[in-house]
């Protein structure tokens, strides 16, 4: 069995509360894992080593952030964007914006997972998970009318994506910048299982 660098498993130094790493197989697979308090993240893909760094990729998802369950033209002039989902506390937690996600345009849903908006001329809804904030869904309308858009969140939105995101060689574990914590270098060390 071929053990050489990077293949291992590799965990997160000097954070508390938190726990995250990343197993590198032989095959060139990896898979990351972020557990704080309740909130779990995972991503998957391949990794590679150039330049004695290690590069990660992810692979595309099977399917959308969110589905659209059902679009409607209502007998009101307010839009209504709602989230459905077994789980209400991930429903209060959804954002939405007719505005192409701009800076101020987002709306939080409330306990009941319902966006509304004042009347106005929109041609996307994008949608945005708190805690999955680098992750914004857009939905086109594709000129279509439709005040009433109710949609689901889909499993895979608690996927990281990973795209040529490189971490350093440190003596034998990895070191650089946490895909989902604030900047700044972190270490990943290497455990031995044997």
């Amino acid at each position: 069995m071929n053990t050489a660098w990077p293949v291992g498993e590799y965990y997160l130094q000097g954070v508390t509360e938190m726990a995250s790493g990343f197993k590198l197989d032989e095959n060139g697979r990896f898979d990351f894992f972020f557990s704080y308090g309740a909130l779990d993240r995972q991503g998957r893909g391949t990794w590679a080593v150039k330049n004695g760094q290690v590069v990660f990729n992810s692979d595309q998802p099977a399917t959308a952030d969110f589905t659209l369950l059902e679009k409607s033209q209502g007998d009101h002039e307010e839009i209504l964007v709602m989230v459905k989902d077994s789980n209400p506390l991930i429903c209060r937690h959804m954002f939405a914006s007719l505005q192409e996600g701009a800076p101020e345009s987002w709306v939080q849903a409330n306990q009941r997972g319902e966006i509304v908006f004042p009347p106005a001329a929109f041609s996307a809804v994008c949608l945005l998970l708190e805690f999955c904030h680098e992750r914004v869904f857009r939905f086109e309308l594709n000129g279509e009318l439709a005040n009433e858009l109710i949609f689901k969140p889909e499993p895979v939105i608690f996927d990281y994506l990973f795209k040529d995101f490189i971490l350093k060689r440190e003596g034998d574990d990895l070191v650089g910048q946490h895909p989902l914590l604030k900047p700044g270098e972190y270490q990943f060390r290497q455990v031995r299982l044997f």
